[in-house]
């Protein structure tokens, strides 16, 4: 609404004018933190597959410690200088170390992984818990979860992953859906919002034996998509900004763009050397946020990824890794040592994402009933179909999914509901916060007999008031002015007992 609002009152005239619209952890049963901001096949590593082969082969049994390495009360043990208590029978027995640590039971057609994470210094989400695990319903099919859990945000993950028997392909397919809430910068000033967003992912993978190709590891595709919903739309919020000329009456409805995100990529993984990989994605990802004024912004962009692995030794891994997407660019640092796990990160985000920053400290429990294995994804992928290769890559979230939720404020939202010009008030004349206009008329106080608008009386008692001793106009409550323009006239008594006509006139 455009307005121009004139107030005479005596020899003094109030002026209103307007203006126009005035984690990543990548290992053999060692969970991916949320965080991660890299897409691409990870690898597998390349351990004998009959170590792994789910459902064929018995847990290892636990050696019995000799008497001179046993207290005599005392069921646990320790051996050598590298301190390792070990408890248990052939059944099911836990082993604690300082290099390893895992649960083991003979059953071993499960997968289970639990950890600690952070989220990021400078976000609310602060200390969390990460699970993973999957389940095996045929040898080369699995089936598995991913959960993470913060105080504002929490992420479920569900995940399918076939090998054909007989073949070099691997096929997958992902669900996830993340609620929680997160701060944003709103015209009125900073809120929380609440979110939701699914996801999903796709790929198809082609593994190349190794006596084919020595430096080309494996080719695929994959395709990915997500969608945010804000879910606490509440009552809009009036405030007044100020310029030096203007004071400015705004209309915040706290109103959230919501993304729709679509990527896909071609995937290659690389054997530079023995122990140096690099994993490359190229594609396109698309970013768009329908508006409040039924406009859509959309950005596409060639989409990128690389990761760079370095592995001096079996349990330590080095990793380096950038990603260019719509969505957000992002930058990762991480060292790993056996099931010890250091990660930097940062997303930039593009397009009015939010950023995101922070760290990671992880140390992870085993619970496959195998032997604890480093961070490792250097090698080719295990043999053709195998069990643990399917078990494993079920439990393990992709890290195409967006890792932040995919909003922004919608300016559009926005709305300005009149202007008012600072050198058109008489003296004594006040803008509330609300953008109420208040004046001091005679003495003051008194009471409004009457209004009219347009030559008809006008039912006022919402938009025009006395307050105390003052006449309160609620400007943003007054109608739509008509096409000429509107005119008040408001008859009141002050405190005195003496009359006054006060003259409003609102345009378009």
């Amino acid at each position: 609404m455009r307005t121009l609002l004139s107030i005479k009152l005596v020899a003094t005239t109030l002026v209103v004018l307007p203006s126009g619209f005035c984690n990543y952890v990548k290992a053999e049963q060692v969970p991916t933190p949320n965080f991660l901001p890299i897409l691409g096949e990870q690898g597998e590593p390349d351990q004998p597959a009959e170590e792994y082969d789910i459902g064929h082969s018995p847990a290892p049994p636990v050696n019995p410690p000799s008497k001179k390495d046993v207290p005599t009360r005392s069921s646990g043990y320790v051996s050598g200088s590298l301190s390792t208590i070990q408890l248990g029978n052939e059944s099911a027995a836990i082993s604690i170390g300082a290099f390893a640590s895992n649960f083991r039971l003979k059953d071993r057609n499960y997968l289970a992984n639990i950890g600690i994470l952070y989220a990021s210094p400078t976000s609310s989400f602060g200390y969390g818990i990460k699970a993973d695990g999957s389940i095996l319903l045929a040898p080369n099919f699995s089936i598995g979860g991913n959960f993470t859990g913060h105080s504002n945000l929490k992420e479920t993950v569900l995940n399918g992953v076939w090998m054909p028997a007989d073949t070099n392909f691997k096929l997958r397919m992902s669900s996830a859906y993340r609620w929680g809430q997160q701060s944003f910068g709103f015209y009125s000033g900073p809120a929380n919002a609440d979110l939701t967003q699914q996801s999903y992912f796709l790929s198809g993978q082609y593994n190349l034996p190794k006596e084919r190709n020595a430096l080309l590891h494996s080719v695929g595709i994959t395709n990915w998509g997500a969608k945010a919903k804000q879910t606490n739309l509440g009552d809009p919020i009036y405030f007044v900004a100020q310029t030096p000329s203007y004071y400015q009456v705004i209309l915040d409805y706290r109103k959230l763009a919501t993304g729709i995100l679509d990527g896909a990529t071609i995937d290659t993984q690389i054997g530079i050397s023995k122990v140096i990989t690099s994993k490359i994605s190229m594609g396109y990802e698309k970013l768009v946020f329908p508006l409040s004024d039924g406009t859509r912004e959309s950005r596409k962009v060639n989409f990128q990824s690389v990761l760079i692995e370095y592995q001096p030794l079996p349990e330590l891994t080095l990793q380096a890794a950038f990603k260019v997407g719509a969505a957000e660019n992002s930058i990762l640092l991480s060292t790993a040592f056996n099931q010890w796990r250091f990660s930097g990160y940062k997303n930039i985000g593009n397009n009015g994402v939010v950023n995101n920053q922070g760290i990671s400290f992880a140390y992870n429990i085993a619970l496959d009933g195998g032997k604890s294995s480093p961070y490792s994804s250097l090698s080719r992928s295990l043999a053709l179909a195998s069990s643990a290769n399917v078990l494993r890559e079920a439990s393990t979230r992709p890290s195409q999914l967006s890792q932040n939720f995919l909003a922004k404020v919608d300016t559009t939202a926005v709305k300005n509901v009149a202007t008012i010009n600072k050198s058109a008030l008489p003296a004594g004349a006040t803008v509330n916060p609300s953008g109420d206009i208040l004046l001091l008329v005679g003495a003051g106080g008194g009471s409004i007999t009457n209004v009219i608008r347009n030559g008809e009386v006008h039912a006022y008692s919402s938009n025009i008031q006395m307050v105390g001793s003052q006449l309160a106009i609620r400007t943003k409550l007054l109608a739509n002015p008509i096409s000429g323009g509107d005119k008040y006239v408001i008859s009141l008594i002050d405190s005195t007992g003496v009359s006054y006509l006060v003259t409003i006139l609102a345009q378009a």
